[in-house]
């Protein structure tokens, strides 16, 4: 495959890094609540391919890890759209695209 790029070691020539053209571009983040369902805009949804992945969080000081009622959101994206619906507790969603 084709380096997107490569930088090489100054002194011994050897690659240190070897990436590929399509790098991640992280457009936000956003904390969305137990139960919660909606959008997201973003211009980088249409630039690119677009992704999201999640993790728990806390919501307060009496809540402890691991996190119960740990379901994943169902996410998807339509143009510059992501539309998420979440059923289990509350969520960090980071999204761009690469």
């Amino acid at each position: 495959m084709t380096p997107g790029f490569r930088v090489r070691d100054p002194v011994t020539g050897a690659v240190k890094v070897d990436g590929t053209r399509r790098l991640l571009i992280l457009a936000g983040t956003v904390i969305i609540p137990a139960g919660s369902s909606g959008t997201i805009v973003s211009n980088a949804f249409a630039m690119g391919e677009p992704f999201c992945f999640c993790s728990g969080v806390r919501n307060d000081a009496t809540t402890s890890f691991p996190i119960t009622n740990f379901i994943p959101p169902t996410i998807s994206f339509s143009g510059g759209v992501m539309t998420y619906n979440n059923p289990g507790a509350a969520h960090r969603l980071m999204y761009g695209q690469f």
